[in-house]
């Protein structure tokens, strides 16, 4: 487990530290005593940064999203956004198989709905920079008043929550085959294409996604050529 890095400022050092905890020790399993031994920092102080423990792993998934994309951004760099994005989601799907310390972060966050604390990702820029990187990209048909716009990304957000837990635990009653069906019209629509490019580009995301290697401890994302 690596140590808290020298140079960071109180709030860096507290996100810094939960992230290896939460990695090696697992998220029920880490304290704020333990955060602060490790980190160095008064329990205060993460009391008064992040207020609850839920919130700090929110803050740590927030974190995983911003690291992932730039890695994909600057991985795939001649790639269009869209198929970027589609490469983000089969990459988080392959790691959550992968990677045994990631997959059980993810299973807690999910049964305890610590990633829908909306209001501290609204306050996040830069991770809603990449939250709605495509935003641009949203044809008007999606909701031209807003309304349709708003439930079709919900819609969308808690099917990727339902996939999470699916493979997390094999969720039973969840339909791999309804919510492959539901993806597909979210995307065709949100996006204005045929189910025909939605084929095409998630099949040339797939061959690129899979020309890469991911480095991943301690939240800390980073894809190499193979």
């Amino acid at each position: 487990m690596a140590n808290y890095e020298n140079g960071l400022d109180t709030k860096e050092k507290i996100l810094h530290a939960a992230k290896c905890l939460f990695y090696e020790k697992g998220y029920e399993a880490t304290s704020f005593k333990d955060i602060s031994s490790f980190g160095k920092v008064n329990q205060g102080l993460i009391v008064y940064h992040y207020k609850t423990k839920a919130r700090l792993a929110n803050a740590v998934f927030r974190e995983f999203i911003k690291a992932s994309m730039q890695s994909i951004e600057k991985y795939f760099g001649g790639v269009d956004t869209l198929t970027q994005y589609f490469i983000g989601d089969y990459l988080y799907f392959r790691l959550l198989y992968d990677d045994v310390s990631f997959r059980n972060f993810m299973e807690t966050c999910c049964d305890n709905g610590m990633l829908k604390m909306k209001e501290d990702a609204a306050q996040d820029t830069v991770y809603m920079k990449y939250y709605w990187a495509l935003a641009d990209q949203i044809t008007e048909d999606a909701g031209p008043d807003g309304i349709m716009l708003e439930g079709l990304l919900t819609i969308f957000d808690g099917l990727k929550d339902n996939y999470t837990c699916y493979i997390c635990r094999n969720y039973q009653r969840f339909s791999v085959r309804e919510a492959a069906e539901t993806y597909i019209f979210l995307y065709c629509r949100l996006f204005g294409i045929s189910e025909e490019q939605y084929g095409r580009k998630m099949m040339d995301a797939q061959i690129l996604a899979n020309q890469a290697g991911i480095r991943f401890r301690d939240f800390e994302y980073e894809l190499y050529k193979k």
